[in-house]
């Protein structure tokens, strides 16, 4: 049979806010192309299921016995601190959400968004889950959601390892695919993993796949998997995964569904792909890619009323352009890793994808581009201007002679509701050492004109380069934070350094004074060095900087705390779950029939843990064993 059906999937588990963006891009492109493609969002659909299953109460009892614990020690600090916060907000929404005894949340769809749990922090996900020995667990860290097994995400020998042993996963995707693919003739299925994190979970639905449809092929691909996984020599991984897919996914998994249904098929004409063949790891060159403007508009592939955004953010990802112009930072392996090329496609092309998505309702946008080009932009904003699309809209940029004052206001006029920049050091010996081609002359009058046109900021900063001393940083924390207080920045994201592999200074390290360590030859999936030896400050001040800088970033800057602003916009009176009469007694918490009255200090543990400083103190902590690009 011809055409078969494929299906495409997007792995957990990250923010359920919106679909990454390549499950709806290569399902639009393989249906244009004539190959009939299903999709499923298996991150979204891990969340319903894993809260939907909190009605059985089976999941969260544990937890509220820890809560009960914790409420009644004497002190609290620390991760006691950070785990009393989550669970006691865990059970501040679901006893508002009234979700014990009865069903009625669920009954009544306009509340399925759960937007109450996603309005501050997603608190469901702090609950440790365990299963069959095993020990993992899911945590909201920083705007983003971190799952956490057995497994080292840099070993092949420890994921495949890892995957064996029990895992709440497991009973999700026993649960949630028999139900949808067990009786399905799949000609191949793809799996999105665009980071470290989701490696394990699609490896381990991968194993749940071949368990119910053994002929199937399984094909890995993503971000994580050209950078890392690729390079494995490891027979082990292709247990259940068939093939991995390097680089952009149209034209290989074209190619990959001709050779499947071929009578002969041979892998070896699939561009890109890397599998095993006789016991051993093949890998094919890769091919060309498909040029952004001849790639389709993503169609309405899933149903975003099923996505945690309370806010109304972006939920469209598109690209405008690809690939960095400058090119030469000493830190960055965009250009040095070769799954990146440049590309500056048609903006005619571009702006009509642009319109089409304006004209379908899109209110905001998503411009995903490594580095939107200036000169383009001013094109761009002209023409949203002169066309009179409203919309609001956010990319990527570097600091150029060309954000000029007038560049600003006509950005802020086009719809711009924020630009990220990489600032990374805001000391010019520093940034000549990384080659980052920008100074801090520069950068202040960069930040001066947009803060005038009203333009929000959000900076990337990091700590601990090559180099770089502690007066150094804190010279450049220093001006940092009063362009924080001064309102010419709005958020920081404050990162450690590590050589990522493939940059300039993973190529040539004496040249930045650097001395890479012997990697350990079980990490064969090509991990960064978070530690490395060179003349400034030591890992261990550097971690300690980071933490310092983000906490005192964080006590200025706007913070994450549920506000009362917050509160009325989300706990709307119209059907609201539970009438004035029966709200929440202050100061007390309900489970299953049972109350808990709460420690005296128990809100100002909650917005005092969980801000940004804190959340991103927890997960600095957390990842200081290894660094992994991507």
């Amino acid at each position: 049979m011809r055409n078969k059906k494929c299906l495409m999937m997007l792995s957990p588990l990250e923010m359920p806010t919106h679909p990454y963006a390549s499950v709806p891009q290569l399902v639009t492109w393989l249906r244009a192309n004539g190959r009939p493609t299903d999709a499923l969002d298996l991150n979204l659909e891990f969340f319903w299921w894993l809260i939907e299953k909190n009605e059985e109460k089976s999941l969260f009892a544990a937890a509220w016995e820890e809560l009960k614990d914790l409420n009644a020690r004497e002190k609290l600090a620390g991760e006691e601190a950070w785990r009393f916060a989550s669970l006691y907000r865990i059970f501040q929404f679901l006893d508002y959400l009234s979700l014990v005894p009865d069903k009625a949340f669920f009954e009544k769809g306009k509340y399925r968004s759960l937007y109450l749990m996603t309005a501050n922090m997603f608190p469901p996900l702090a609950v440790p889950l365990k299963k069959d020995g095993a020990n993992e667990s899911i945590s909201y860290e920083y705007a983003t959601v971190k799952y956490r097994g057995d497994a080292n995400y840099a070993s092949s020998a420890s994921l495949v390892a890892s995957i064996e042993k029990g895992s709440i996963l497991d009973e999700f995707f026993e649960d949630f695919l028999s139900k949808r693919i067990l009786h399905e003739d799949y000609l191949f299925v793809g799996i999105s993993v665009p980071f470290f994190s989701q490696c394990e979970p699609a490896m381990r639905l991968a194993r749940a796949i071949k368990r119910m449809n053994p002929g199937v092929h399984i094909c890995l691909g993503g971000n994580y998997v050209g950078l890392h996984l690729s390079h494995t020599e490891n027979p082990d991984v292709f247990k259940y995964i068939d093939s991995l897919s390097v680089g952009d996914g149209e034209i290989p998994l074209l190619e990959l569904g001709g050779e499947l249904e071929s009578p002969c098929p041979d892998m070896g004409r699939v561009s890109g792909l890397v599998y095993l063949e006789g016991g051993k790891v093949r890998r094919n060159p890769r091919g060309s890619f498909v040029p952004l403007d001849q790639i389709p508009v993503p169609d309405e592939i899933f149903d975003r009323s099923r996505y945690f955004n309370p806010a109304g953010d972006s939920f469209i990802r598109i690209r405008f352009s690809e690939g960095c112009s400058w090119g030469r930072c000493a830190f960055c392996n965009l250009a040095g890793c070769g799954l990146f090329p440049l590309q500056r496609p048609d903006e005619n092309k571009m702006f009509e994808k642009i319109r089409t998505l304006v004209n379908r309702g899109e209110k905001i946008l998503y411009l995903g581009d490594d580095e939107s080009d200036i000169d383009a932009l001013e094109r761009f904003a002209k023409r949203v201007i002169a066309e009179g699309l409203v919309f609001k809209w956010e990319t990527n940029i570097r600091f150029s002679p060309g954000v000029t004052l007038e560049w600003a206001m006509l950005m802020r006029q086009a719809g711009c509701n924020g630009l990220a920049i990489g600032l990374e050091n805001y000391d010019d010996r520093l940034l000549r050492h990384i080659e980052k081609g920008t100074s801090v002359a520069l950068i202040d009058q960069c930040l001066e004109n947009l803060a005038w046109a009203g333009v929000p900021v959000m900076a990337y900063m990091m700590v601990g380069l090559p180099t770089e001393s502690e007066e150094e940083a804190r010279r450049s924390f220093g001006r940092l934070i009063e362009k924080v207080r001064g309102g010419y920045i709005k958020s920081v994201f404050y990162s450690l350094y590590a050589v990522s592999r493939d940059s300039p200074i993973d190529r040539n390290p004496g040249k930045y004074g650097v001395t890479l360590p012997p990697q350990d030859p079980e990490l064969d999936l090509r991990p960064g060095y978070g530690v490395f030896e060179h003349s400034g400050m030591s890992h261990k001040k550097a971690v300690e900087l980071q933490l310092e800088f983000t906490e005192k970033i964080a006590e200025v800057n706007a913070t994450l705390h549920f506000t009362e602003k917050q509160g009325q916009y989300l706990f709307v009176k119209e059907g609201s779950p539970r009438s004035a009469e029966n709200a929440p007694v202050p100061g007390m918490i309900s489970w299953q029939g049972e109350s808990l009255t709460l420690r005296g200090d128990a809100e100002g543990i909650s917005l005092k843990t969980y801000d940004p400083g804190a959340l991103t103190k927890l997960r600095i902590i957390k990842d200081q064993e290894i660094s992994l690009d991507g």
